[in-house]
């Protein structure tokens, strides 16, 4: 006997097409790429219970598939004394979106836990709604986002102590990204400035600018590295020299792919100031990167 759907819950998602219709719990699989998960299980939203499953998911929790298939949400969350809150407010907010993702912690049959990131689709199947859930382990990605965390502050501190900087240039939507030592560069701070190719060509000295955005042009046409060294004339008259190298890679596919530009910059030499004689300060010179 199917459990029935109170109407209320159809009220506007399902209405205005924003819930998939389904005729078969193998039709709803057609939605699972889009959740990018290897353990997934449909439950329904009236009964609260899991109705299927794929193998991984009952097998990662230590479960075999008629067993598993007895459980709901509240059987496998590793808070014991919440579990039956957490369900709720679970099943609650599947009923409200039709789409979305949650962090949760499960209990493995065992007694292990784990993190997990459960990201959902809700269907409507033959006249009641269920949701096609996925369940991905969080062990291996919060490594790797404290590893990132970890390189990403020795670039800092390694460009710090280099006074290299980098940018990077989106070409399809001209978004441009500055580290922490090219904002030191430049003499100014993420608060005080919005990076754009535009804001970088007024800092580049007038008498060289011409030359540094038709060696960035051509390097963009034609895919080859560039080598620059130009002045930057930043603000009350500072005067810096800079060398900078950079190049582009952009896929086979132009729409799929934006390009991106990597560019360090460097000083070649301490910061010269505008009180300095003006014939310390070399003109641009262009060459090819080897």
């Amino acid at each position: 006997m199917e459990a029935s759907v109170p109407s209320f819950w159809f009220s506007t998602p399902s209405e205005q097409g924003l819930i998939p219709c389904v005729d078969s719990v193998g039709d709803a699989l057609r939605f699972a790429a889009d959740l990018g998960s290897d353990d997934l299980v449909v439950l329904d939203l009236a009964s609260g219970q899991y109705i299927d499953c794929n193998r991984s998911a009952h097998e990662r929790l230590g479960y075999d598939r008629d067993h598993f298939l007895t459980l709901n949400p509240a059987a496998i969350q590793a808070d014991g004394d919440l579990a039956e809150d957490l369900m709720r407010d679970q099943l609650r907010v599947m009923r409200q979106q039709p789409r979305g993702s949650f962090a949760t912690r499960h209990r493995a049959r065992s007694g292990t836990s784990r993190n997990v990131s459960v990201s959902y689709q809700v269907l409507e199947l033959r006249g009641r709604l269920v949701a096609l859930v996925s369940h991905r382990d969080r062990t291996d990605l919060d490594t790797a986002l404290r590893e990132s965390s970890r390189l990403g502050s020795l670039l800092q501190e390694a460009e710090r102590l280099t006074h290299v900087g980098s940018w990077e240039l989106n070409h399809r939507t001209g978004g441009l990204l500055w580290s922490k030592e090219a904002y030191n560069i430049f003499n100014t701070a993420p608060e005080l400035t919005v990076p754009s190719y535009e804001v970088f060509l007024r800092t580049v000295h007038p008498e060289d600018r011409s030359l540094v955005d038709a060696t960035f042009q051509d390097s963009f046409r034609s895919g080859r590295p560039y080598r620059i060294e130009h002045r930057l004339l930043l603000d009350h008259g500072l005067l810096k020299v800079v060398l900078e190298r950079g190049c582009t890679r952009s896929s086979s596919d132009w729409s799929a792919s934006p390009s991106l530009i990597p560019s360090p910059g460097c000083p070649t030499r301490p910061p010269l100031c505008a009180s300095w004689p003006a014939c310390c300060v070399p003109p641009a010179r262009s060459t090819a990167s080897p």
